[in-house]
Order: structure tokens, then C-alpha cells, then sequence
């Protein structure tokens, strides 16, 4: 079951279907104007760090192994946090925050390293058909 989880084409567009929600997800709670409490952690930058490791553990495991396009998923993350923070700017009862962002690269890094260290956990000693 592990290795479809990881190293199956079923298995990658699972953890894409997973990415494209947890995106969506995070948009829709980061960009919405506050009128009342959302879903939190209790502190702020939890939640970025939390959300974002999420972002980044699963769009790990829906890439190849290749490197190349993990690096491209880190800074694609990074930039989307970035973007983020300053389309806040502009929202009401919302604010940009430099610490936010580095609560969400935090997050990106821990979920990238969480995820290289659960899929090696896992590898298969043979051969996988995908």
C-alpha cells in the first residue's frame, strides 16, 4: 500500500488532488476580509507554519523525485507566501507581515524535510512499477 502511496501515478494525482485543495484552502482563509474567527492554532504564526508545511509535505509527494521540480514547488511556495502577505495590504481588517512570511518559509522547509524523511521511510527495496 506504501509504495502506491508514494511512487504510483495514482498515488501523485491523489496528492495533486490533496495540494490543489489545501492551495485553494489557504487562499480562500488568507485572503478573505475577517469578520469573524476562522479555524486557528491560537497564534498566527502556527497557523502559517502549519499551513504551509501541509502545502509543501504534499507537494513533495505528488512530484517525481526528481530535484528540480521540488526546488521549483519550494520557491513557487515561498513566493506564493510572499504574495500573499502583500496582498493583504489591501484587504480590510487584514494586514501584511514580514514574520508571517517567514513563518510560512519555516513551514516550507519543515514540510519538505518531513516529507523526504517519511517517503525514505518507505522506499521500496525493489522495483516499482508505476
Amino acid at each position: 500500500m506504501w509504495h502506491w502511496i508514494f511512487y504510483s501515478r495514482g498515488g501523485r494525482r491523489l496528492w495533486t488532488v490533496a495540494f490543489v485543495v489545501l492551495c485553494t484552502v489557504t487562499l480562500f482563509l488568507a485572503l478573505w476580509p475577517l469578520t469573524a474567527p476562522v479555524a486557528s492554532t491560537g497564534w498566527d504564526k502556527t497557523d502559517h507554519l502549519v499551513g504551509f508545511a501541509a502545502l509543501s509535505l504534499t507537494g513533495v509527494w505528488m512530484l517525481p523525485d526528481q530535484a528540480h521540480p521540488r526546488a521549483q514547488l519550494v520557491l513557487g511556495l515561498l513566493a506564493l507566501g510572499g504574495i500573499i502577505e502583500i496582498l493583504q495590504m489591501f484587504i480590510p481588517h487584514r494586514q501584511g507581515d514580514v514574520y508571517d512570511w517567514l513563518a510560512d518559509a519555516i513551514g516550507v522547509v519543515a514540510g519538505w524535510a518531513v516529507a523526504g524523511v517519511v517517503r525514505r521511510w518507505f522506499t521500496p527495496t525493489g522495483p516499482v512499477s508505476t
